[in-house]
């Protein structure tokens, strides 16, 4: 009883008296954490809080207790409740939100453009997709039938046709779709609607031409904007062409500039674990102070004049930077660290923790749930608890002896320079080993994957991230000072990021540098950090705790370890055949789930999403627990079938690629197509033609005939030399058509193929030709399942019309989302649409003006 009596007096007086804020904190963030699982009544809340805090002032004064914080605790509760609610559910009747709908709606706007506009663009070769203007915008006004009413609310701008002129602070005039962000269509996609929703954002609004915006006032740039121009303008004189690469990776390095050039260094940083060193985030800020005090130590400046200095810079570095809230949170914290050492206060790093926290989550409280809110805090966090302990792990006991005889002696040089180089190497790798096990179940659980060679890839690119920013920087300051020599200055800043690239390049070719993972629940992650803050009570019950808990690393190592097996394990063997085909906009990705446990893509590819497998496929076959692809079947070489292959086998190593028998030779005419090769053989992928009467075991229970094309015979379209392939499982079948036509129906319905089955996939993602009736009845499915964009052609609607009058009932991926139809062993068949009837999405009509 005495060990735990004074454990609690060392609570309450390091937790309620030194660091008031914590408890705060540790009240308020329960509050919005479970605000959708409460009565969505704010008001109600509002009074709580009101009643609770009166009487936590009434205990207080009544009994003067050393715990008479804690009654305040209620109130605090309550309070992110109303936060968090009054943010997410109360808008005014006049918000823009409540005019969208998921039928995009011709509307006319006055708003103001809040960001600067940006250039999205996928970045991948051959990518017949324009680029898109982006933007976010304030809504002032709309035209009514009654005429111009005042109106208000944030939405996304997405112009298709970018305008030369528009720029940040403008007020428009603008004519376009207004709709509703739509929500998750494929099992395991993130729900942008969700998140646009947790940030006030209930409504898109898609611009098709330039000429249909028109810009009332034209706002001259603030200082702040000028900066910014000036800043990155510096940094990208002087780049030849030939070294955009650099340019544009480190504009994303220095500036947190997102540049479709640079696509794949990211992506690569993100395969090896470490994409927190390449984003502009608080390790950039911790890096740019040291940098500073490293040179003000070099001149032996004042110790206050370092600290205001290294306040100043890291601030104005904010300022360059893209406004991120990582970067913004980083920056707050430096600068009220360096404000107390300025007024020779001792910081409180957990108060000042606390503090920035608190603030964030009172002007925006859903951010608790966004996974770059949560590793922010928790990474600092762990640095903050473990360091201490982690660095006298590793330099051992006698390290504090050692330095404190060499103060007192005079080292060679040698010496003094061994001793530096082992201090940052250790210090290197306790800083990834803390992030690693800090921020490891966050990233599985957000991003669905493993990354198990962090803790060494971050110590190899830390020196190399560390040295490019640094030179872009000094590029920036030396084109400041002489722009003359700005070509110099690029010259000598490409040197490190170029190093950089080439080496996150290598890592990346090293086995399992990455891999996805299965999903863990949200009580995983809690029981994770439960393990890992086991070491802490030993801080506080001493000696019999001590004997209780583990070490930091291994108790994470411990608790990770099922999620590290099961990731790696191989899938097990299932008895149904399930077919998915995923929404993937204008083009076709289907999945299909064999009984044997294997899986296998029908085409792979969208001409209308930026980047389908990250978007789509990626979290769908993390979610069904794959492991790897069998095989790729490419019915034809049309980017709308085949634009995500090649991510999609580096990123499951499919084991063969399987293409029609004319497609090698239709990819001399295709330049995607024809890259599409190059890369696959580089890879070592194998791809073999398929031809008509060509057959495949893909598992013991499961058949693959080839119907069309025959072999040695040419084709006026790609269309036409389709891959017809008929699937035949448990005495079911389904037919893949791909995108022919006519021609080739006609050519099937004369010949002596039998099209015969229980699934059709609509031919030409459901357009209708003149023999698409006799092909339906020659086929007579139970249904039928197409892959398409929202805005259906005069041909597609045809089709619906044509289903209907064959009563063969229709699920387009663009109203219902995925869809899957599984064949259980008996032959019985069922067919699942991911959203639910009741929330069907309308299609969109073409709007002519």
């Amino acid at each position: 009883m005495g060990d735990l009596a004074q454990a609690l007096e060392r609570i309450r007086v390091d937790v309620l008296v030194r660091r008031p804020a914590v408890p705060v904190a540790l009240a308020f963030i329960p509050g919005i954490a479970v605000h959708e699982l409460l009565w969505h009544r704010p008001l109600l809340w509002l009074a709580a809080c009101a009643v609770t805090f009166l009487s936590a002032m009434a205990i207080a004064f009544w009994r003067r207790s050393l715990w008479r914080p804690l009654f305040f605790a209620p109130p605090i509760f309550f309070c992110g409740v109303v936060s968090a609610q009054f943010f997410h559910f109360s808008y005014p009747p006049e918000h823009v939100g409540s005019l969208a709908t998921f039928a995009p709606t011709p509307t006319e706007l006055e708003l103001h453009v809040d960001t600067p506009p940006r250039i999205a663009d996928s970045g991948a070769p051959f990518h017949p997709i324009p680029p898109r203007q982006l933007a976010s915008a304030t809504v002032t006004a709309v035209n009514m039938a009654g005429g111009w009413q005042p109106a208000c609310g944030q939405l996304n701008l997405y112009i298709d046709q970018p305008h030369p002129r528009l720029a940040q602070g403008q007020k428009l005039r603008v004519t376009g779709l207004l709709e509703r962000p739509l929500p998750a269509l494929n099992p395991g996609q993130f729900d942008y609607a969700q998140h646009e929703a947790q940030q006030r954002v209930l409504a898109s609004l898609i611009v098709k031409k330039s000429s249909d915006i028109e810009i009332l006032t034209d706002a001259s740039p603030s200082l702040l904007d000028r900066y910014r121009s000036a800043v990155a303008d510096a940094l990208a004189n002087g780049f030849p062409p030939e070294r955009h690469l650099d340019q544009a990776t480190l504009a994303m390095l220095v500036l947190g500039q997102n540049s479709p050039d640079a696509r794949s260094v990211r992506d690569d940083f993100t395969r090896t674990g470490t994409a927190y060193e390449l984003a502009v985030s608080g390790l950039h800020v911790a890096l740019v102070g040291m940098l500073i005090l490293f040179f003000s130590r070099l001149f032996c400046l004042n110790p206050r004049l370092r600290t205001a200095l290294t306040m100043l810079i890291v601030v104005l570095y904010a300022f360059a930077a893209r406004p991120a809230p990582p970067v913004l949170r980083a920056s707050f914290l430096c600068a009220a660290f360096a404000s107390a050492c300025l007024l020779k206060r001792r910081p409180d790093k957990l108060q000042l923790l606390a503090l920035a926290a608190i603030a964030d989550l009172v002007f925006r409280p859903l951010d608790l749930f966004t996974a770059g809110f949560q590793l922010s805090f928790i990474n600092v966090l762990a640095f903050i608890l473990f360091w201490p302990t982690i660095m006298a792990i590793s330099h051992g006991s006698s390290y504090t002896d050692m330095r404190i005889a060499l103060a007192f002696s005079h080292p060679s040089p040698a010496r003094r320079i061994w001793m530096t180089i082992r201090h940052w190497l250790v210090a290197s790798l306790a800083f990834n080993l803390i992030a690693c096990l800090a921020s490891a179940p966050l990233i599985a659980y957000h991003f669905g994957q493993v990354n198990p060679y962090t803790i060494l890839f971050g110590p190899a690119m830390l020196p190399l991230v560390a040295a490019s920013l640094f030179s872009g920087i000094l590029k920036i300051l030396l084109t400041l000072l002489l722009p003359g020599f700005a070509t110099a200055w690029a010259a000598f800043a490409a040197m490190p990021t170029e190093w950089m690239r080439h080496t996150v390049a290598l890592l990346v070719k090293i086995p399992g540098a990455s891999f996805p993972t299965p999903p863990i629940s949200a009580s995983f992650v809690f029981g994770y950090y439960a393990v890992l803050s086991l070491p802490l009570l030993s801080n506080l019950f001493g000696r019999l705790a001590r004997r209780l808990t583990l070490r930091p690393a291994m108790a994470c190592l411990l608790v990770f370890l099922p999620l590290l097996v099961g990731a790696t394990s191989h899938r097990p063997q299932r008895e149904d055949f399930t077919l998915t085909l995923l929404s993937i906009g204008a083009g076709q990705t289907a999945v299909i789930d064999l009984p044997s446990g294997q899986v296998v893509l029908v085409d792979d590819g969208s001409a209308t999403l930026v980047d389908p497998v990250q978007s789509c496929l990626n979290p769908f076959l993390r979610q069904e627990y794959c492991r790897g692809i069998a095989a790729i079947f490419l019915s034809h070489p049309d980017f709308d079938h085949v634009s995500g292959t090649l991510e999609t086998e580096k990123n499951w190593h499919a084991d063969t690629v399987y293409v029609n028998s004319a497609f090698i030779g239709e990819s001399e005419k295709m330049p995607h197509a024809r890259y599409l090769l190059e890369q696959l053989a580089g890879d070592h992928c194998p791809v073999h033609p398929l031809k008509r009467g060509d057959t495949l075991n893909l598992d013991d229970s499961t058949k693959l005939e080839v119907l069309w094309p025959p072999e040695g015979r040419s084709f006026a379209t790609t269309n036409e030399a389709g891959l017809v392939l008929k699937i035949t499982c448990c005495g079911r079948s389904i037919l893949f058509p791909s995108d022919i036509q006519q021609f080739t129906e006609h050519d099937l319905l004369a010949s002596a193929a039998d099209l015969k089955s229980d699934v059709l996939i609509a031919p030409h993602h459901g357009s209708a030709e003149i023999t698409t009736f006799a092909f339906i009845h020659a086929v007579d499915p139970i249904c039928i399942l197409s892959s398409n964009d929202r805005l259906l052609s005069n041909k597609q609607k045809a089709f619906d019309a044509i289903a209907r009058a064959a009563d063969k009932p229709l699920y387009r991926t663009s109203r219902c989302g995925a869809v899957s139809v599984h064949i259980t062993p008996s032959g019985q068949i069922h067919v699942e649409t991911f959203l639910p009837p009741e929330q069907w999405l309308p299609d969109a009509e073409k709007w002519k003006h």
